[in-house]
């Protein structure tokens, strides 16, 4: 087998593999299948210390918020997340960089060749996962924050030794088909993240599901941190940011700022404080160990003011915002987000949604309050995108506001972007985000 010789081909060649993969040849699932693929690499993973991310929604924020303040008190950290908006190397990064193409290409063609010599069938997320520890291995990390693909019990990313600390985040419906159909289920599906003896931070304002979680917890040995949404206080959001303040057991009514227009984004943040307390308390970094101290609060302030998430409330332009809410619990707190800043301006929604998430329930929650004075509506750039009838069909079941639908991104935002008001809201799935950021760059340039 000849090595793929530039960046452009790689890309090429996983375009055309499965995101995700579920075969019957005795590696079903992708921890099945990740467990084989690092002992072929040489357990790249063993000597990192590993933050791991799960939940519904708000990993990508908890990662990229955790990573900045980790980053602030000197501690070399890399980021796996998923998925990617405009460059696939997004996925894997070390501070705000991202890994190099020629590394990319370099051990993407390291760990094609061992999984063919193996016989093994590879998903897209899963090479991305083994180029990541690889490459976090050679580049001497002090510690990998890796956010689970789907799930987190049979995730691929559920393979790796060397955990310090786990991270759960908000509970909501989806992917039903394979996590279950119920809060319950799918609970217990990223609790299945929780390893034997390693603390837990849990973000969650549930109390049912919190037990479910304090019960795995138990069975596993594992501390349970609990980060209530009840220590946020003193929230004020503007059409640039939101300022809240933070009381718990590690934070004294201390005040932080997000440059987002999130409510959201409050709880990620504080989630991801709470795990930046814990791990200085731990005292599993030279130099970073004990009580957090007025000069850390001061690195982590200044690490969250200049902390971006794209996609996520992302103001990309004057009065424009792409937002990746893609299931009912998204579109309900971006919603909320846009009540509080712009309840009483004329809102246009853009807006795309994908096949398989409950998007009639989506609908509903984004037209319900009057919030938009007009709808357009965009086909994804995806196989998985809901037609242009459909999307039209179910916005006229819910509101009477103007509904226009075009069949691509790019008409949609060029009518939008010429006819919004006060501000355009672009919404329905991280695909339609990555359009949009990508076609605003090329105006731009």
């Amino acid at each position: 087998m000849e090595d793929l010789k530039d960046f452009e081909e790689v890309v090429e060649f996983l375009d055309k593999i499965p995101q995700f993969l579920n075969v019957k040849q005795g590696l079903e699932y992708g921890k099945d299948r990740a467990q084989e693929i690092l002992k072929l690499l040489g357990r790249p993973e063993k000597d990192l210390k590993i933050i791991h991310v799960a939940g519904t929604n708000g990993k990508g924020s908890v990662c990229a918020y955790l990573s900045a303040c980790l980053e602030s008190v000197g501690l070399k950290t890399g980021s796996f997340t998923s998925p990617h908006l405009t460059d696939i190397r997004e996925r894997i990064r070390i501070g705000k960089s991202m890994i190099g193409r020629d590394d990319f290409v370099r051990l993407f063609n390291k760990v094609r060749r061992k999984v063919s010599q193996a016989g093994i069938e590879i998903a897209y997320f899963e090479y991305f996962l083994h180029i990541a520890l690889l490459y976090y291995k050679e580049q001497g990390t002090d510690c990998v924050i890796l956010e689970t693909g789907l799930g987190g019990r049979l995730d691929a990313t559920n393979a790796v030794t060397g955990k310090i600390l786990s991270v759960i985040t908000g509970i909501g419906l989806e992917h039903t088909e394979i996590l279950g159909d119920s809060l319950e289920e799918i609970a217990k599906e990223k609790a299945g993240i929780i390893a034997p003896g390693v603390p837990v931070v849990v973000s969650c304002n549930n109390n049912h599901i919190l037990k479910i979680f304090k019960k795995c917890a138990e069975e596993n040995g594992s501390r349970l941190i609990y980060a209530d949404y009840a220590e946020i206080t003193d929230v004020s959001i503007t059409p640039e940011k939101i300022d809240f303040s933070l009381e718990n057991e590690y934070y004294k009514n201390v005040s932080f700022t997000v440059p987002a227009p999130a409510l959201y984004e409050a709880v990620n943040a504080k989630t991801a404080l709470t795990a930046a307390a814990y791990l200085k308390e731990s005292s599993q970094f030279d130099g970073f160990n004990g009580e957090i101290d007025d000069d850390d609060i001061d690195a982590f302030k200044a690490a969250l003011k200049g902390a971006v998430w794209e996609g996520r409330m992302e103001r990309i332009a004057p009065g424009i915002y792409v937002d990746g809410a893609h299931n009912p619990q998204g579109a309900e707190v971006f919603t909320e987000s846009v009540k509080a800043f712009a309840g009483d301006k004329r809102n246009t929604l853009l807006c795309s949604i994908v096949s398989d998430k409950d998007y009639e329930e989506m609908i509903r929650i984004m037209t319900k309050d009057d919030l938009f004075e007009e709808f357009v509506i965009a086909v994804a750039s995806t196989d998985r995108a809901l037609s242009k009838e459909e999307l039209m069909r179910a916005f006229k079941e819910h509101t009477n506001a103007q509904v226009h639908a075009f069949r691509s991104a790019s008409d949609a935002f060029e009518y939008a972007e010429k006819n919004f008001k006060d501000y355009l809201f672009c919404v329905g799935s991280l695909y339609l985000a990555g359009d949009i950021k990508r076609l605003k760059g090329k105006k731009d340039a």
